[in-house]
């Protein structure tokens, strides 16, 4: 369904798209009234900009796309995110939480490899940022095929929207990168009920799968609650103390397991809202789909 959209709206915008896509081979330099630089120039300046001005314009870019990469980007600023340069390993990007507590859990950070700024591409960058934040506006939400889903689609709703197309999905300006390639195809070629069940063939976990669970165990729970409520009843039990320690673990586990039940509910509301969102944004961005 999806892949019918896109090539349909190639040939209904061709032309719109291809001035939108020259649009976005520019550099922005973040200074106050500065110029629109050429991209013959990006050479020049990717030696001269530092690093974090770079990154800057990166979330210029995407600020100034309507759609996922300009809401992205607001969620991190309203949270005084820090998108920075970091040696990470292997990854060429990561996301953390500044604090060292999980109540302190309030300041998004995403983290950029230097491996991933050569060559200098706005939407190689944009795309990692964009699963990065995705991540930790998802912190919440249980981990399952939906919430991988929701991932790929905010990278890839911010791919097309600066200008990327199906064909540089293997080869992002110079950046040959296997996740980010994965992560998109799957978005592209299906649905969000289409991708969940793709996902949940590789191994992930649907939020049914989890309800399913979890509502088993809070019967089990509640059942044993039942069995141990009517051994302490039995009168001078020499063993009511150890039932009565074991009754308020049974509790306490049913309480749990309560609470993570209502939220994978939640999270099944939250993804069928998000189903209903990316199908408005797939006719907002007809034009960015080729």
């Amino acid at each position: 369904m999806k892949t019918r959209l896109i090539v349909l709206s190639a040939v209904m915008s061709f032309v719109a798209t291809a001035s939108a896509g020259t649009a976005f081979e520019t550099l922005i330099n973040t200074s106050s009234g500065s110029q629109t630089l050429p991209v013959a120039k990006v050479a020049v300046i990717s030696m001269v900009a530092s690093p974090s001005s770079l990154l800057d314009s990166v979330l210029m870019a995407m600020h100034d796309q309507p759609g996922t990469a300009e809401k992205l980007v607001k969620w991190l600023r309203a949270r005084k995110g820090v998108v920075e340069l970091r040696e990470i390993g292997r990854e060429i990007s990561a996301y953390s939480w500044l604090g060292g507590v999980a109540s302190d859990r309030n300041i998004p950070a995403v983290y950029i490899s230097p491996l991933a700024m050569e060559p200098f591409s706005y939407r190689y960058l944009a795309v990692l940022i964009a699963r990065e934040a995705g991540e930790l506006m998802l912190s919440n939400f249980p981990e399952s095929a939906e919430k991988r889903y929701m991932v790929a689609s905010r990278m890839s709703e911010t791919f097309f929207e600066l200008g990327g197309s199906r064909i540089m999905i293997s080869d992002i300006d110079g950046h040959s990168d296997a996740k980010v390639e994965e992560s998109i195809r799957l978005w592209v070629e299906n649905d969000p009920s289409g991708g969940v069940y793709v996902l949940s063939q590789r191994g992930f976990k649907t939020l049914k799968d989890l309800e399913d669970s979890l509502s088993a165990e809070y019967e089990r729970l509640i059942m044993l609650e039942q069995a141990i409520d009517q051994m302490l009843a039995v009168p001078n039990d020499s063993n009511r103390p150890s039932l009565q320690a074991e009754m308020d673990k049974t509790m306490a586990d049913a309480s749990a397991v309560l609470v993570k039940l209502e939220a994978v509910k939640a999270a099944g509301a939250q993804f069928e809202q998000f189903a209903k969102e990316e199908t408005d944004w797939m006719w907002d961005h007809q034009s960015s789909l080729r």
